[in-house]
């Protein structure tokens, strides 16, 4: 976890020094004509309704948030330190987003830059329900094994939501009341 900490301080300030990142482990987008595309740079409508996001489900606990704001991207972290988690919602900007492009965009080295900051991932299973796809993952880091549930979900045209949960492996039970506490139709793939 103290990776996911470190990121966060390193994607802000290489965001600052020069621009060059476009938020935490962003992959590659092809843009559209640029006609067909929205503002690549979140409005403060966008964050304040990201930062909001399941707010009431953190009321409890420790949840420290955070969050960062780049070029096609929104990225709220909830971390408690006393559960040893993470909980991350990206909201992300595309140019006319769908499933196939989305088949595209979660390659496998997309995805090696989404989860680069464990020293392992293994996929163990993967589903989806309309525009809501899930994945779901095992970790290993700092010699800790965590499991995790990645989705992404088709907002709008030119939006997408993800979510990691990340709890370590020895706490199934609170993994899963948060799983399905963020109300996705789409919990597990059982």
């Amino acid at each position: 976890m103290k990776n996911i900490q470190a990121f966060l301080i390193s994607a802000v300030l290489l965001t600052l020094a020069c621009n060059a990142l476009r938020g935490p482990a962003i992959p590659k987008q092809e843009s559209n004509e640029p006609q067909n595309c929205p503002n690549t740079m979140p409005s403060d409508a966008e964050v304040e309704q990201a930062r909001r996001y399941q707010e009431l489900e953190f009321a409890n606990g420790d949840w420290d948030q955070s969050y960062t704001v780049a070029e096609f991207r929104i990225t709220v972290t909830r971390k408690s330190q006393a559960l040893n988690s993470v909980i991350n919602f990206d909201t992300v900007i595309f140019c006319d987003v769908t499933n196939p492009a989305l088949d595209e965009y979660y390659s496998p080295e997309n995805f090696a830059i989404i989860f680069q900051y464990y020293d392992t991932y293994k996929f163990l299973d993967e589903c989806q329900a309309g525009d809501l796809r899930l994945y779901e993952l095992k970790f290993s880091d700092e010699g800790i094994d965590y499991l995790g549930r990645f989705w992404s979900e088709i907002l709008d045209r030119h939006h997408i939501r993800e979510t990691l949960v990340v709890f370590p492996a020895s706490d199934q039970e609170n993994f899963e009341r948060f799983s399905n506490a963020l109300a996705f139709e789409l919990p597990d793939c059982e």
